[in-house]
């Protein structure tokens, strides 16, 4: 009695009643019975009796109730794990069976669902509570009836359970949309003894309505709620459905948690949750659902309000949800090449709408596999149902898989683009670090019986035995999982890119054709978080098919190595060199049936064309399929076989009016791309025009450097006139391939690099690339060298320029000049060199001017994303723990400067002047104290000393001594500049800076040229020691202290 005291007080304080109390008013019926009606008058007690008897007739069959479950569970394990609502139409909490009986009554619940189970499994029709308390249950086939004895207490008790039973689990429902509420109610006869009460129920329909809360209306099929019951206690403001998030996530079919744009959102094959409110430890979600159950998109979610919810609170909080004519394709088949590199192109910087479409593996949602979906409260679509039409809609989608290596697309199905991640994936884990535990190869997946059709990849990823198959020995995920982890990834892809195109096209007018954006398959491969996306140049010559593919919202996977995704049967024979596709022409590739719907129709004048989608006409130039009479044996000349895609209007020739049934129905490929027979020029925006278009050409050798012309020249061979403008005329349209960037904000610093040149080539110039390069030789590495300007703004969009521009860059440099912050720890001085390395502060570079407010102070970010150069970083380790570091590295370069431009001569020590700072400032902008000269000890050199540390950038110009102090002692800064704090991306760089002045009220450009050559000279010497090993033959002397 004692325990069952402390659980009735317990659950009091935590249950609230959502509306009328039924399940008080069916207690007090039965207790007010038991007291007119008691067989023991003599055990009479304050009102109360030792012990009582009654008899039960409940309108209700649980053998036939757990019949019609969608289950295979057996029937006495079911009742338990079936989801029950409890509550109201707005107001209500779905729980397992088994969870509520114990949740509202501790003491007894778990004892009447055993003998329910124990009922339903043909065992003992009786059970002993406690104190020779029994129930005696017995099942008709249209009712329950049970016999209790014990104390009113425990009678009252069990009256209310058998109403809930009654009233959660039941099979019909009434017709029509919206929930169907049951409520039960009590009636006995006063002559029987021992009473002998009637259970039955009312059913209440109210349809769908869009008041707030009842959003979730529609994530069951047909909801059945058991009313007048309590629920858990909530805030006044929270108004929906109560329930785990496991539960959330089968009742939509959803798999993750995820992070789309920054929205955390919940998304199955037609309904998507987000959360709508957080407070205290209570979130709100709103419920989205397309009305005719087809596929929603992620962007639909972005309406969500800005909420900010962390993983943690996800997890620890309540969840409450109220708002070739025979072609074969080798994407996702076995024998495709899988060993795909990284496509090496930059990420997206700002002014792109995909900038922070950030792709991230999401939080893989645990579902109580136990849970059993009742007749009334089933999901709108069951499990299996929602694999199979998630793999459906992804099979009606197109990807793009754009190779950066061999410069040529492949345009697939959303099922083949599936399957050949997942081969990736695997091929990737296979070849990983965790290989000894992998127990599934790609060649352990079982490939279509029929080969290398259409169809391959549905049957592979449908197949039963394929989806059952264990990834590792130690975990239970299956092949399944991975599928539908990947089928997540592709979802946020095209949403991702529907967003972005419809975006650009609402907002910004047509988006520059040069621009390819896109994520890298090996990133998905690698199971990298986050993955960010990228974007690839694509020359005049390639851009014919661009708009075609925006048009259809198709999310482009890069990388390198994709090899031959379509090629043709071995019964097409095709015209060399078309036995495949060809390398380096920017070529789109795709089945026929791969594209959209092909639909004949007439212009204004009545002339007949066939349409890929709503503007994309067809023109093969020299091709007609439609005359060939066997299409197997076709052997098409070069101008023939490449398609061309126009806007309607554009042209009328060469279109194409029909194809044979028997091309149709085949596995035909076709080519687009640029077609020289019919060639249209299209720019970066706007219609195209007929016209000859540039076709890029290779890389050039480079040209000599004379030793008497100053820095540049045209030839410095001994050849024939001839000869030399041969080179020349090539050379106009050549260029080395550079190895690595230098970023230079001043043109002194430009200039100082550029007169280091061992060689110089041509001056590229690159489409839809504002800067201006110059190309040389220097350090041993073929570079591209840009002046951009001083600041973070320019720094960021110049850097975002080159690596876009030259995507294969190893690294960069940024090569300039700053201020130096002298401390008693280092003894920076003007004309010294710091390089920027990784220390606590990571990458090296901090910034300081920007923070976030926390706990009533400033936390200053500190920058890690800039990446430094792994092999210059290697190099400056090696240098910084020589035992007898050399003397003067940088002497004989200053000097070469020096001649060419002789205002980079040292200024001398004595204009070295470091001047003391102090608190208070007067006329001249510095303190009293800090007008006077710092006395340093002269150093045994002149040459400039190479220091390694962080570096500090920032927006401002610094020219306040105790500003550059506070900012040292915060960082450990040993230089102040501007343009560092720009530099974003995935290619790696390093910042090195010649110190002009101490960033203090003194600063004058005195310094400036000489730092800057100190500063090339630096960057050149660093780059020579990382070609390694280094011949004496070609390396420069470098003194040390015991060289006589």
């Amino acid at each position: 009695a004692y325990l069952w005291l402390l659980s009735a007080m317990k659950r009091d304080s935590m249950l609230a009643s959502t509306g009328a109390d039924e399940m008080s008013a069916i207690s007090n019926a039965v207790k007010r019975a038991l007291q007119y009606k008691s067989i023991y008058p003599r055990n009479r007690y304050n009102g109360y009796w030792t012990s009582s008897e009654a008899t039960f007739d409940v309108d209700w069959c649980p053998r036939k109730m757990v019949g019609g479950q969608n289950t295979t569970d057996s029937p006495h394990t079911t009742i338990r794990n079936v989801i029950c609502l409890t509550g109201d139409f707005i107001d209500a909490q779905a729980m397992t069976c088994g969870e509520y009986l114990q949740e509202v009554w501790p003491h007894t619940g778990q004892v009447v669902l055993n003998c329910l189970e124990e009922l339903l499994a043909g065992g003992s029709h009786s059970m002993v509570l406690d104190d020779c308390k029994q129930l005696f249950p017995n099942s008709r086939f249209d009712s329950f009836l049970i016999q209790v004895s014990g104390s009113p207490i425990l009678i009252c008790e069990i009256s209310e359970q058998l109403a809930w039973l009654g009233a959660a689990l039941r099979q019909e429902v009434l017709p029509g949309d919206g929930p169907t509420c049951c409520t039960p109610s009590i009636s006995f006869n006063a002559l029987d003894r021992p009473i002998r009460c009637t259970i039955s129920f009312h059913l209440q329909k109210t349809p769908y309505r869009s008041a707030r809360g009842s959003c979730w209306h529609r994530l069951f099929r047909h909801p059945l709620i058991a009313r007048g019951f309590p629920i858990a206690a909530r805030p006044p403001t929270a108004k929906g459905l109560e329930l785990t998030l496991g539960a959330m996530a089968i009742l939509t079919q959803a798999r993750y948690l995820n992070i789309f744009g920054d929205k955390m959102l919940m998304k199955g094959f037609s309904q998507l949750v987000y959360p709508s409110s957080i407070k205290a430890n209570t979130i709100g979600w709103h419920l989205l659902s397309d009305k005719d159950d087809n596929h929603l998109s992620y962007t639909k979610g972005l309406q969500a309000g800005p909420i900010s919810i962390s993983l943690a609170e996800v997890e620890q909080s309540r969840h409450i949800l109220g708002w070739c004519s025979d072609a074969e394709l080798h994407a996702g088949a076995s024998d495709a090449s899988y060993d795909i590199e990284a496509s090496g192109l930059p990420l997206i910087q700002v002014g792109s709408t995909l900038k922070n479409a950030l792709i991230r593996r999401g939080v893989l949602v645990y579902r109580d596999n136990g849970l059993v979906m009742g007749h009334a409260n089933s999901a709108r679509r069951s499990m299996s149902g929602s694999y199979t039409s998630n793999l459906q809609w992804l099979n009606t989608q197109r990807v793009l898989l754009w190779d950066t290596g061999d410069k040529r697309g492949w345009l697939v199905g959303g099922l083949s683009a599936l399957l050949h991640m997942l081969r990736a994936y695997l091929h990737h884990t296979a070849e990983g670090p965790h290989w000894q535990n992998f127990l599934l190869g790609n060649n352990k997946i079982e490939d279509d019986p029929k080969g290398l059709t259409s169809n391959m990849a549905a049957w592979v990823l449908t197949s039963l035995q394929n989806r059952r198959k264990k990834l590792f020995s130690e975990e239970n995920e299956t092949l399944e999982d991975k599928i539908e982890h990947f089928y997540n990834v592709l979802d946020q892809l095209i949403s991702y890119q529907d967003l972005h195109d419809a975006t650009q096209d609402s907002s910004q007018g047509q988006r520059p054709r040069n621009l390819l954006e896109g994520w890298d398959l090996a990133d998905f491969a690698a199971s990298e978080d986050p993955i960010r996306p990228r974007v690839a140049m694509i020359p005049a010559v390639g851009r014919s098919w661009v708009d075609f593919v925006r048009a259809q919202r198709v999310p482009v996977l890069f990388g390198k190595g994709f090899g031959e995704i379509i090629r043709p049967s071995p019964s097409c024979t095709i015209a060399a060199p078309w036995h495949r596709v060809p390398v380096d022409q920017y070529y789109l590739t795709s089945l026929l049936h791969s594209l959209p719907k092909c639909e004949a129709t007439a212009d204004a004048s009545g002339r007949g064309m066939l349409v890929f989608g709503e503007d994309a006409v067809w023109h093969g130039p020299g091709l007609r399929l439609e005359n060939q009479s066997d299409v197997n044996s076709m052997r098409l000349g070069a101008s023939a076989v490449v398609q061309v895609l126009l806007p309607l209007d554009a042209s009328d020739e060469h279109r194409v009016l029909d194809i044979s049934p028997s091309v149709s129905s085949s596995q035909a490929a076709l080519i687009f791309g640029h077609n020289p027979a019919f060639s249209w020029l299209w720019g970066e925006t706007g219609p195209p025009v007929m016209g000859e278009v540039p076709i890029p050409v290779k890389f050039a050798p480079p040209q000599q450097v004379r030793s008497d012309s100053g820095f540049w020249s045209a030839s410095a061979s001994a050849t024939s006139e001839a000869s030399n403008l041969a080179q020349a005329s090539q050379a106009q349209t050549a260029q080395i391939e550079p190895d690595i960037g230098i970023l230079c904000a001043l043109t002194e610093e430009l200039k100082a690099v550029r007169i280091l040149f061992d060689s110089a080539y041509n001056d590229p110039v690159v489409e839809g690339d504002d800067s201006c390069y110059v190309s040389g030789s220097f350090g041993g590495y073929n570079v591209i060298a840009s002046c951009i300007g001083y600041g973070p703004m320019r720094a960021s969009n110049a850097f975002a320029n080159l690596t876009r521009s030259f995507p294969r860059l190893a690294f960069c440099l940024m090569v300039g000049i700053g201020g130096g912050i002298p401390s008693e720890t280092c003894d920076v001085r003007l004309g010294d060199v710091v390089v920027g390395t990784p220390s606590g502060h990571g990458s090296g570079i901090v910034q300081y001017d920007t923070g976030k407010a926390r706990n009533g102070s400033i936390e200053e970010t500190r920058l890690h994303f800039l990446q430094s150069p792994r092999s210059l970083i290697a190099v400056i380790n090696r240098l910084r723990s020589a035992p007898f570091p050399p003397q003067g590295p940088l002497d004989s370069d200053i000097t070469r400067i020096v001649e060419q431009n002789p205002a980079s001569c040292d200024p001398g020590e004595c204009r070295d002047i470091l001047h003391r700072a102090g608190p208070t400032s007067n006329s001249c902008g510095e303190t009293d104290d800090c007008c006077q000269i710092v006395s340093r000890p002269r150093r045994p050199s002149t040459s400039p000393v190479i220091h390694y540390g962080t570096i500090a950038s920032g927006s401002l110009l610094i020219k306040d001594a105790a500003v550059r102090d506070g900012i040292g002692k915060r960082f450990g800064a040993i230089c102040v500049e501007m343009e560092a704090a720009g530099l974003e991306g995935q290619t790696p760089c390093l910042v090195i800076r010649g110190i002009c002045d101490y960033a203090d009220a003194h600063k004058n450009d005195d310094w400036q040229e000489y730092a800057a050559a100190s500063v090339a000279a630096c960057a050149k010497y660093l780059l020579e020691e990382s070609k390694s090993p280094r011949s004496p033959a070609n390396s420069r002397k470098r003194h040390r202290p015991n060289d006589t």
